[in-house]
């Protein structure tokens, strides 16, 4: 591990670390232009439970901090495939590629650059299992507490990139759990896992998202503790950054897809494209796609082909996102079908 360590060290101290002219006034423990970071921390525990202008506010202090420090063009934010957190006044950055399977970590600080470097790789390598754990949005340090998220997969081969294999089997067992609870296939889980987040279990998006699964705590997460859990609320960021309750709340809400909102659509093919699509853009979104009435629009669905709804979903679906989302899925499905 010490000598994977050197070379990581030397490598980032050669090829990732650059230097910065710029200087800023407030590095440390600035507040914000609004009141949001001044809530007892609690901003950044339940980001997915602030409104859309708090969650903005929020997302913009973060992007002015770090571009002080980077510049516009080297801006980087953590997201659904995207691991990145700041250290040191947001001057040193750990970034982790869940798409390529490679870690970077540089800075841009003047001040005793490889010590800086050999810290930001210790917590990045050292990082807890639980992604509650970590503030994506600060740049305070990381607890090393508990087993590491990385241990035993990162690998330094004849220093070449660091990377680590593909990890889906880490959680095979949580997935075919889920699949036997709620009667859904264990490739669309993994499709779906793979779509949202490359298995990233740190994964955040700027709708407030969550984990493997990507659950947003006030819609899907709401309707599964409510139409299935029976429990009041919704789910909190470390609920559903715990990789068993996030693929449990993802699958249940496809279960909820199945048996209650598309319950009506006949054709299995068809509900299978209906419940991907509505995954990602809402139940409300798939029947638009066919009639401005919902009830004129199931029926309108249930009158076409699989491959007809399809092509619908794909083209006249009324949000871009959604109409490669159901392409997208499915390719991965077929892939891990032959698993």
């Amino acid at each position: 591990m010490k000598k994977a360590w050197l070379t990581i060290v030397a490598c980032l101290c050669t090829v990732s670390c650059s230097t910065s002219s710029s200087t800023s006034n407030c590095i440390y423990n600035c507040a914000p232009s609004t009141n949001i970071e001044n809530n007892n921390n609690n901003n950044n525990n339940n980001f997915g439970a602030l409104t859309e202008s708090q969650r903005q506010a929020l997302l913009n202090y973060l992007e002015t901090q770090v571009k002080k420090q980077w510049g516009d063009d080297d801006y980087l934010q953590a997201g659904k495939h995207h691991y990145v957190k700041y250290f040191d006044g947001y001057r040193t950055r750990s970034h982790i590629d869940f798409d390529t399977g490679k870690i970077y970590v540089s800075t841009v600080t003047q001040h005793a650059p490889q010590h800086t470097l050999k810290k930001a790789i210790e917590e990045t390598l050292l990082m807890p299992a639980d992604p509650s754990q970590v503030d994506l949005f600060s740049d305070k340090s990381i607890p090393l507490n508990g087993k590491p998220f990385l241990l035993g997969q990162v690998k330094d081969h004849q220093n070449q990139n660091i990377q680590w294999p593909w990890r889906a089997g880490q959680y095979a067992d949580l997935i075919r759990q889920a699949a036997k609870r709620y009667d859904i296939d264990e490739d669309l889980i993994y499709a779906i896992v793979k779509t949202e987040s490359s298995f990233n279990p740190y994964a955040v998006s700027h709708a407030g998202a969550y984990g493997l699964m990507q659950v947003i705590p006030k819609t899907a997460g709401a309707d599964v503790f409510n139409l299935v859990k029976n429990k009041p609320g919704i789910p909190t960021k470390e609920y559903l950054f715990d990789p068993a309750n996030n693929i449990d709340t993802g699958t249940a809400y496809f279960y909820i897809l199945k048996n209650r909102y598309l319950k009506e659509v006949q054709h299995p093919t068809t509900k299978h494209y209906t419940m991907i699509s509505a995954y990602n853009g809402g139940t409300g979104g798939v029947l638009a796609t066919f009639d401005a009435d919902r009830k004129q629009a199931m029926a309108d669905l249930n009158q076409l082909q699989p491959n007809q709804v399809y092509w619908a979903l794909t083209n006249k679906h009324p949000k871009a996102e959604a109409r490669r989302y159901l392409e997208k899925v499915l390719n991965f499905q077929k892939e891990f079908e032959a698993i």
